[in-house]
């Protein structure tokens, strides 16, 4: 059967024509005369509210220098790599992570000690999560939300409702997905204009964590109907997904246990999943634990958000219906990878510990979806022609979304998002060691989590304290105003020959409510009558802190007799919980 030229432009315009009917409001009437600065002003207040935001919030974080888990372990350390391509697209964890390989690199570039490179990559890392959230607040997105002030609450409140974990160098593209998604909205309305330049960012981010594949189906439905240039960067983002999609076959081939046993589950099973994990979410996400808690069928409540949804954007047919679309696909296809990718955790039988408030790194593509979509339903509904008069019919839609944002809990659950307690947080040593990482000596320094260092000929003597045991504090022998403990060499670190330092967990004997500096001195009593010392010091928090003792000289392990550990302040020292043994929990390390 012959198919004529002129049929199949016919059925390729078909999608053209369904956009134009969906999206029937003209891009003339988002236009406002005389608009001034207020966008670039929005835009710039985004950045300097997260940078101070974070500085009250989490100032342990933002002010301290210290690193956390991969920042050291791989990203400083594949930095100094000769090959400029094994800086940017080694792998860790299974796949590559171009955008943080690309700023650790430019911080190598620069030389920067050591003492700097953490506040390089913090900052490094809020000032580009502000920047592509932000972005949203600038004038193209007119065509989208028409009110300025909506626009920049709701990038606000992308900036704190997010963990400790997500804003990390580590996984500070999650935010990403936003940027991706919100130029993807824009690309399917603006028929008119091609996409902003800075949307060539976006094949970068592709080729960093893979829930950003969340959007794709999105872009690559949008390109139908797109201007040339989104369609451009679009192609160029599949075949820079493909290439990290491969990338985490062969690392699932390599190690089938890194990602769980996912046989358990059939791809009927992971489907039925997904669809209601997608549901449940726009009930939970959208209402918050106060409503679809306690009904206890946030399924019910998920479904007329998405009936809701999808006649507001059928019948009132603007351009916020793609803000609407774009964030409903976002929640589905979250929850369709988490399915398919993490079905050890993300299963049908699951399902039932489903809580409403529940954000972490794997859920905040789903937040950042019922954003959009709860900023699209707002907008469709009070968003006028004329949105330059600050008082006017389009102030509603912010006052009612600083409802909904109140009302659901979102604001009380951003209120709690500090920097987590110890074990998880207080670890790191990078600051006081930074002389040493510099210097090229053997060197051992605990950064956070508890259990994770960073290493250069040394390594961990012993395995039994990590991140995700449990752990408790008892108090040890005091004298006065001092405490001492005698410490078991374990029988593993005797197959190594130096010992180089030791970390213990400690905090203050009673509770107090300022930092105490705490000096400690560990004695070795060496086999031929001598002895050598490890010191250290610092600051101790009332939920404790790990400190660290160092010598400058290593010392010979089968030379050791006894070791005792001795502090100038009353102090409690940390044990692992429901471990036969009365001895402290030590991080011996060496070579």
């Amino acid at each position: 059967m012959n198919i004529s030229t002129s049929n199949i432009k016919k059925i390729i315009s078909y999608p053209q024509t369904f956009r134009r009917w969906l999206f029937a409001e003209s891009l003339s009437s988002v236009e406002v005369p005389n608009s001034g600065c207020r966008p670039i002003l929005f835009f710039l207040s985004s950045i300097i509210f997260y940078s101070v935001y974070l500085m009250v919030m989490q100032p342990e974080w933002v002010l301290s220098g210290e690193m956390v888990a991969d920042m050291a372990t791989f990203f400083f350390v594949n930095a100094n790599k000769q090959s400029v391509a094994q800086i940017l697209f080694s792998t860790t964890t299974g796949y590559m992570h171009l955008p943080q390989s690309i700023v650790a690199y430019v911080g190598n570039l620069l030389n920067l000690p050591a003492s700097s490179i953490a506040y390089f990559y913090t900052w490094s890392t809020i000032f580009l999560t502000s920047i592509f959230v932000g972005i949203f607040c600038l004038q193209p997105f007119r065509i989208l939300v028409k009110n300025d002030s909506l626009r920049f609450l709701a990038v606000i409140i992308i900036l704190i409702v997010v963990d400790f974990e997500t804003r990390s160098f580590n996984n500070f593209t999650y935010f990403t997905t936003f940027f991706v998604a919100i130029i993807t909205a824009l690309a399917l309305v603006d028929h008119s204009n091609e996409s902003p330049w800075w949307a060539w960012f976006i094949p970068i981010f592709m080729i960093s964590k893979p829930i950003i594949f969340s959007v794709l189906p999105a872009m690559i439905l949008v390109s139908i109907v797109s201007k040339t240039r989104f369609r451009i960067i679009t192609c160029v983002a599949v075949l820079f997904s493909l290439a990290q999609i491969i990338q985490v076959i062969f690392s699932h081939n390599a190690s089938p246990t890194m990602y769980g046993n996912h046989s358990k589950f059939g791809i009927i099973d992971k489907s039925y999943a997904a669809v209601e994990f997608f549901v449940r979410y726009l009930g939970g996400f959208t209402f918050g634990n106060s409503v679809s808690q306690q009904i206890h069928h946030s399924i019910w409540l998920g479904s007329l958000v998405l009936v809701l949804s999808l006649f507001i954007v059928l019948t009132k047919r603007n351009n916020a219906g793609a803000m609407i679309l774009v964030g409903l696909s976002l929640v589905f296809f979250n929850s369709l990878l988490n399915c398919f990718l993490l079905s050890p955790i993300w299963n049908i039988n699951s399902i039932v510990n489903f809580t409403a408030l529940n954000i972490h790194r794997y859920t905040i593509v789903s937040f950042f979806g019922i954003v959009m979509m709860v900023v699209g339903l707002i907008s469709a509904i009070f968003d006028k022609k004329n949105s330059n008069s600050f008082w006017s019919i389009n102030s509603l839609g912010s006052i009612f979304f600083l409802m909904w944002f109140v009302i659901s809990g979102w604001l009380s659950f951003a209120g709690s998002l500090k920097v987590p307690p110890f074990p998880r947080a207080g670890n790191s040593q990078w600051q006081s060691m930074a002389s040493v990482i510099d210097s090229g000596q053997p060197v051992c320094v605990p950064i956070d989590p508890l259990g994770w260092i960073f290493s250069r000929n040394c390594r961990k003597l012993n395995t039994d304290v990590m991140w995700g045991k449990k752990y408790k504090f008892e108090s040890v022998s005091q004298d006065g105003s001092s405490s001492h403990v005698a410490l078991s060499l374990p029988s593993l670190m005797m197959k190594y020959k130096n010992l180089l330092s030791l970390a213990v967990m400690v905090k203050p004997h009673t509770m107090q409510t300022i930092l105490i500096n705490a000096n400690a001195k560990a004695r070795l009593e060496m086999k031929d009558g001598t002895s050598k010392y490890l010191i250290g010091s610092r600051q101790l928090s009332k939920n404790g802190n790990l400190l660290i003792l160092t010598t400058k000289e290593s010392i010979p392990i089968n030379d050791i007799h006894s070791v005792t550990l001795d502090f100038d302040v009353p102090v409690d020292l940390g044990f692992i919980a429901n471990e036969p043994g009365n001895n402290p929990a030590v991080m011996w390390m060496g070579n």
